[in-house]
């Protein structure tokens, strides 16, 4: 069992000020299907902005707006299991078939995570005992994901798909994947 934490703390810029965990695809909306495609791991939270998803096991971010590194520190705190899943809001896509496929390879690595065209550490599997190292990370002012997980021992896969990690960031991006499904919100 691994406990899977779903990020939700982000202002959500570029869509508009819009909370991207609350888009729908084919009516339901994004943290729903995380969610439940996730249960069967064990665990899942949404990190982030409690009251904005009351309906799940939800949390705020220990330390708000320092961007994923905040909410990568609170599910370090709160999981249970050694190895943590980290998953973005945006990303409904993302299905527990790749999750157990990062947590397989994560095997002698404090992370496992993806590489495209650059560095994507979230989605991610993160080993708990990055903790203390991450707060101290954060206490000094470190606030980039991507300088922190290059100086662990970590795994970076390429993806078969990009489509099935790839965030839903801007407007284009949520009418691309509408059309994808052929359905609408």
């Amino acid at each position: 069992m691994i406990n899977t934490f779903i990020l939700c703390g982000g202002r959500g810029m570029r869509m508009g000020g819009v909370n991207k965990g609350r888009l729908k695809l084919c009516g339901r909306d994004f943290v729903e299907i995380l969610y439940d495609e996730f249960i069967p791991f064990g665990k899942v939270y949404v990190v982030g902005r409690k009251e904005k998803f009351p309906e799940f096991p939800s949390v705020d971010d220990m330390i708000s707006d320092i961007g994923p590194v905040g909410g990568i520190l609170t599910a370090l705190s709160m999981s249970e299991s050694e190895k943590a899943l980290i998953i973005p809001c945006d990303t409904p896509l993302f299905s527990r078939k790749i999750g157990e496929y990062l947590l397989e390879i994560s095997a002698g690595y404090e992370i496992a995570a993806f590489f495209t065209e650059k560095l994507t550490p979230i989605p991610g599997v993160y080993s708990k005992s990055l903790l203390d190292d991450l707060m101290k990370f954060v206490e000094g002012g470190g606030r980039s994901l991507t300088s922190f997980v290059v100086r662990r021992k970590s795994i970076f896969v390429h993806p078969r798909s990009w489509n099935l990690i790839k965030g839903v960031n801007t407007p284009e991006d949520y009418a691309h994947l509408l059309e994808i499904y052929g359905c609408q919100h």
